[in-house]
């Protein structure tokens, strides 16, 4: 009953979703890079950028991890879930889980980026005003509780560019 439950949400939620997947791009110094940081030295790095698709806007992107320890390897597809895209001002795409993961590296130039189209139209000086927000969290998992639980926090602050470019928060 439970497995039948999870697919109709599954599909459900598929339903409401207004984002396409589309033709994917490679990153470059033009994404912004956002990110953040656990207690455990761990850091999470977001780089989007705003494209035009189709006279649509589209949103293209990537993420990595770094000093992930056993705590926070499992966790960090939680963060990325909780982020979300601003284009000036407004939200764009919640749960960035459409972008590409790659395995950590100091220059992330060229590889791919998976893209999605949304219903909005494109309008110039889009690609200007993008934002990538990772809400704080905090997991069992990292530094130690109260009734001895670890307990993992995430930050979203200053990370290391990926792409050579200066460092954004």
């Amino acid at each position: 009953m439970r497995a039948w439950m999870t697919a109709l949400l599954v599909m459900v939620c598929t339903a409401c979703n207004s984002h396409v997947p589309t033709e994917g791009a490679n990153l470059s110094e033009t994404y912004l890079t956002a990110g953040g940081h656990w207690n455990d030295g761990a850091i999470v790095t977001v780089m989007a950028r705003a494209v035009e698709r189709e006279g649509r806007l589209a949103i293209c992107g990537a993420w990595t991890a770094r000093r992930q320890s056993v705590l926070t390897d499992g966790l960090h597809s939680r963060i990325i879930e909780a982020g979300l895209v601003r284009v000036d001002g407004e939200r764009i795409v919640t749960n960035l889980r459409f972008m590409q993961r790659h395995s950590f590296a100091e220059d992330l130039r060229g590889r791919p980026a998976n893209c999605i189209m949304t219903e909005r139209p494109w309008q110039p000086g889009a690609a200007e005003t993008i934002e990538v927000r990772l809400p704080r969290q905090r997991f069992n998992g990292g530094g130690f509780g109260e009734d001895g639980d670890p307990v993992l926090t995430f930050r979203q602050g200053p990370v290391p560019s990926l792409l050579g470019q200066e460092i954004e928060s």
